[in-house]
């Protein structure tokens, strides 16, 4: 049946048929291909050369696809052995980002001297170390060289531990101070004898991250302190002002800039003031001495000193208590300290205050002279300028230039234009190639089933005068001889067998008669016995 079908279809068919055979085969082949083929994903990224020669020798070893990408840095493996690989590779340490830490001593050496064990020993806490910060956020890997000096016999001649470190940092990443001091930290404690003083960070642009200086570091981070103050006071202010002119001018059609002169000395001002009066005085210590002397006694007399005291020696001055009768001695002291009021203030200026602010505002193109006006006073109002101190308020009116932007703008547009067609193109094509391979099979199809007969209801009617016979069978033989003549022979139709007065011989004839008839019309007028069949379906419904 296939084989008769093939045959009788035309070249041009049976060519088109075989292009799409092949088509078929053809990209059956490809999505079995395509499907074969593993999804790759990056398992490790970054790699060093050390590194990289390590995974792809693991990987090689235990017979995982894999694929390098960027240069060799980036190691890919299919997707569902992905988590797989990494863990593995975790259980060896690796990635070691090009760094060996303490694993040197997994395996012992016995002739091993104390010079070389010394040696791996440092190896291993750099890379440790090393390790230790290539994790921390925005480091992509570390480098760290410690110098330990060997021991002396006298302390004073004995040197100290230095040490530096290197970080390779992320693109368009920087380290702020707190993420430094901690690298400083982590790498002091971490090493014996080493301090903060003896150690520099560095990155791989030659920026000097620390060096180690105590007495620099303190006025960095000040520095960057009151700048980060400075900005962050400007940029508010320029905020609002911003907000207040766009309110009125319209967005896009203000220009802020502010520049404020601060003063970060922070002073401390000490002062006590004595406040002397009669009222609110305190007595605070009083001394009061008197003396009185009466009887006869003579008053002691003669020159003092050791002379007068020795009994050899002969006396120089009169010894002897002389004086009359009835003298009398008084003295008498006094001294008193009263409290005196004072007044003691201790005054700290806060750090950052303005000294000097300077605003400019630029508007665009403003041609109401009221809006105009009423821009600089209010700018001075919300900003608090303070003109005794040096402040200056600028406001000009000028025409922005927006060229720019409508040129962006414009070619913004176009490419979305572009996408948009292309996007439509490449549906159009896919609709396309969908509408001809609907074509092809259709006519494909329909080449190998030929199509149904159209069926097309024909009203028979009765000539001029005459009427239709309710007899189904005599209005067929009617239609027959009337639309067929000698379709059987050279007479036409008029009877269906011979006559003859056995009714049930005569109907069995006819019908072997009519049967013969239909099958020579179906051959060759087909449409004329589906009219015939279309007739007596509609006989059947009445």
């Amino acid at each position: 049946m296939l084989t008769g079908a093939w045959n009788r279809l035309p070249v041009s068919r049976k060519v088109g048929l075989a292009a799409l055979v092949v088509a078929a085969v053809v990209g059956l082949v490809l999505v079995a291909t395509w499907s074969s083929i593993p999804e790759y994903q990056p398992a490790f990224t970054d790699l060093k050369a050390e590194d990289g020669a390590a995974v792809v020798q693991y990987l090689r070893d235990n017979a995982i696809s894999y694929r390098l990408t960027d240069g060799g840095t980036t190691v890919e493996v299919p997707a569902n052995q992905v988590y797989e690989v990494r863990l593995a590779l975790a259980g060896q340490g690796l990635p070691a980002h090009g760094a060996v830490g303490f694993e040197l001593f997994d395996t012992v050496n016995i002739g091993m001297t104390d010079f070389v064990q010394q040696v791996d020993y440092q190896r291993a806490l750099e890379g440790e170390l090393a390790r230790t910060i290539g994790s921390m956020v925005s480091i992509k890997s570390a480098r760290v060289h410690i110098v330990i000096p060997q021991p002396t016999l006298f302390t004073e001649e004995e040197k100290p531990t230095t040490a530096s470190v290197v970080l390779d940092l992320e693109a368009g990443q920087k380290l702020s101070r707190e993420q430094v001091q901690a690298i400083s930290h982590l790498v002091s404690s971490a090493v014996e004898g080493l301090t903060p003083d003896n150690l520099t960070i560095v990155d791989t642009n030659g920026n000097v991250l620390t060096d180690g200086s105590g007495a620099s570091a303190a006025p960095t981070a000040l520095t960057a302190t009151q700048l980060d103050a400075k900005r962050t006071y400007e940029q508010d202010l320029e905020r609002r002002l911003q907000s207040m002119l766009e309110s009125v001018v319209g967005p896009g059609r203000a220009l802020v800039g502010v520049t404020a002169d601060m003063n970060f000395d922070q002073v401390q001002t000490d002062s006590e003031l004595y406040k002397p009066g009669d009222q609110g005085n305190a007595l605070r210590s009083a001394q009061l001495i008197t003396e009185t002397m009466l009887g006869n006694g003579g008053v002691p007399g003669g020159i003092p000193g050791a002379a007068s005291n020795i009994p050899a020696a002969a006396p120089s001055y009169q010894s002897s208590v002389t004086g009359t009768t009835g003298s009398a001695y008084q003295r008498s002291e006094s001294t008193i300290n009263y409290e005196v009021s004072k007044s003691v203030s201790r005054v700290v200026s806060a750090a950052g205050q303005v000294k000097r602010l300077s605003i400019s505002v630029m508007v665009d193109n403003i041609t109401n002279t009221t809006t105009y006006s009423a821009i600089q006073p209010s700018v001075i109002a919300a900003a608090g300028v303070d003109f005794a101190r040096g402040d200056v308020v600028s406001v000009s009116n000028v025409v922005f230039d927006r060229s720019f932007y409508a040129d962006q703008a414009t070619a913004i547009a176009a490419a979305e234009q572009r996408d948009f067609i292309l996007r439509l193109a490449q549906w159009g094509a896919v609709a396309a190639a969908l509408l001809v391979l609907f074509l092809v099979v259709r006519g494909i199809q329909r080449s190998l089933h030929p199509a149904q007969l159209a069926m097309q209801r024909v009203e028979i009617s009765a000539p001029p005068g005459t009427s239709l016979p309710a007899d189904a069978r005599t209005v067929l033989l009617q239609e027959v001889g009337r639309r067929e003549p000698g379709a059987v022979g050279e007479a036409a139709i008029r009877t269906i067998g011979p006559p003859t007065f056995d009714a049930d011989a005569q109907a069995a004839a006819e019908k072997a008669q009519m049967v013969r008839q239909l099958q020579l019309m179906a051959k060759n007028r087909p449409e004329t016995v589906a009219q015939i069949i279309q007739f007596w379906m509609q006989e059947d419904k009445k």
